[in-house]
């Protein structure tokens, strides 16, 4: 019996108190992305309006005659049209195109029964027209229509409450309670989605997070939240809400840092600036004439060199990055991390924490959502390799603790990097450096009930 248990001790230090594999980090984060050739098959037309959002909105002209002299009428280019008419109203303030596009909102909605984004894109469209108009009628007319267009996959749809409360500098507070609110239901459906397995369910936890498709959409989401918070006067939730933004996921090479930083030091000149009349500050995400999301500016920032309209889609889907524009780099470090998912939870979707030592520490970053490069396949939702519970934290230099935590159904679930006997494990994150530690797999406890 004695050998036994020195042997599984051994084996235990063996498995879980090991050097971690320093590893070349992925190009996306250290260098601009090349941009690729524009899509032009014509039976996947919507690929080359995804094309235009991701990587060069100035292109849009080019793709909407491509639209129109090469895709061959049908249900998949008026999904098309109806897409570019939402990046051309909202990000490029082009109204020019909104009647064309509604009717292709039409023609295509009643073919993609199961594409609940499509309704809400029409729906916001209206609503941008509505409130630029400043008729309070046509207004609240334009919110219902959103609201209609919001009961199911929340996950995805509420967003346009929260964009269209958000981008509105005169809405009142009861409205943007709403909006807070709405942001906290697209929490609980994500979670709800974690026990998907296959189907439309798990395509759609897939496309939630950071992805070739959006590659900031976690750290903008932090941001927008922040935002309605300050407006609505809470500025430790907005402040926590900028901080973690700041620290999760593909942060350091996101455009708008630098704002999101400005803001987080300086929440009651922010405050002020939203509740000035007319407003010196948007909500990111929101769209206003030249908005970037930042002090009021009527031409689009020069830094993006076309490649950025106003900053309402594509402060979640560009692929621009601080690399593109000159800015230097977040002097950050990375550890790669792999979530063990428990049988009762096939789809975890947690949070990677790294953690500072002491009492009640500070997250030094956040790993929100499963990891996939953003330079990674546009079906990146069909591909389940691209999915086994890896996921990378970033982090300022420091020594730090590496936890994990997911809800799931309303219970905490959570677990640490494993070292031998159960201790703590620390590990020093250097500027420029990813360590891998994925041979040593984070495994997830659920708590007890109180």
């Amino acid at each position: 019996m004695k050998t036994t248990l020195l042997t599984a001790g051994a084996l235990l230090l063996a498995a879980c108190n090991y050097t971690p594999r320093e590893v070349t980090p992925p190009a996306t984060f250290t260098a601009a992305e090349p941009i690729p050739p524009r899509p032009t098959d014509v039976g996947d037309p919507l690929a080359g309006v995804m094309w235009m959002l991701n990587y060069d909105v100035s292109q849009f002209d080019t793709v909407w005659r491509w639209l129109h002299d090469d895709v061959p009428p049908g249900a998949a280019r008026a999904r098309a049209i109806a897409a570019a008419t939402l990046v051309a109203v909202a990000e490029l303030d082009r109204t020019d195109v909104r009647a064309e596009g509604l009717a292709a909102f039409d023609e295509a909605i009643p073919n993609y029964p199961t594409d609940e984004r499509l309704p809400l894109w029409r729906a916001y469209v209206v609503w941008l027209e509505a409130r630029d108009s400043k008729d309070r009628a046509r207004i609240d007319a334009a919110f219902a229509g959103i609201r209609a267009a919001s009961t199911d996959y929340q996950a995805f749809t509420l967003f346009g409450v929260t964009l269209a409360a958000g981008g509105w500098e005169d809405a009142p507070r009861a409205l943007l309670e709403e909006a807070s609110a709405a942001f906290a239901t697209i929490v609980t459906d994500t979670a709800s989605l974690q026990h998907a397995t296959d189907g439309l369910d798990l395509d759609r936890s897939r496309r939630l997070w950071d992805s070739p498709i959006a590659p900031y959409n976690i750290p903008a989401m932090q941001a927008m939240s922040a935002d309605l918070e300050l407006r609505l006067g809470n500025k430790d939730k907005a402040t926590v809400g900028y901080y973690t933004a700041l620290k999760a996921n593909h942060a350091a090479r996101w455009p708008w840092r630098a704002e999101v930083q400005r803001r987080m030091e300086n929440v009651d000149a922010t405050e002020q600036a939203f509740a000035a009349r007319p407003a010196t500050a948007y909500a990111f995400g929101s769209q206003g004439l030249g908005a970037m999301g930042m002090p009021a500016n009527p031409s689009p920032d020069p830094r993006f060199k076309g490649r950025v309209g106003n900053g309402s889609c594509t402060v979640c889907h560009t692929h621009v990055s601080t690399f593109d524009t000159g800015e230097t780099a977040a002097n950050v470090g990375w550890v790669k991390v792999k979530v063990a998912r428990p049988k009762e939870v096939p789809n975890l979707q947690g949070i990677g924490l790294l953690l500072p030592d002491g009492a009640m520490p500070v997250p030094g970053g956040f790993g929100i959502g499963p990891y996939v490069d953003v330079a990674g396949p546009r079906d990146f939702p069909l591909r389940d390799d691209l999915f086994d519970g890896t996921t990378v934290l970033p982090a300022e230099p420091g020594v730090y603790f590496v936890a994990a935590q997911a809800t799931v159904d309303g219970k905490t679930w959570q677990g640490y990097l494993p070292r031998e006997f159960g201790k703590q494990w620390f590990i020093e994150v250097k500027a420029g450096q990813m360590l891998d530690v994925t041979d040593s797999p984070i495994v997830m406890s659920k708590l007890p009930e109180p």
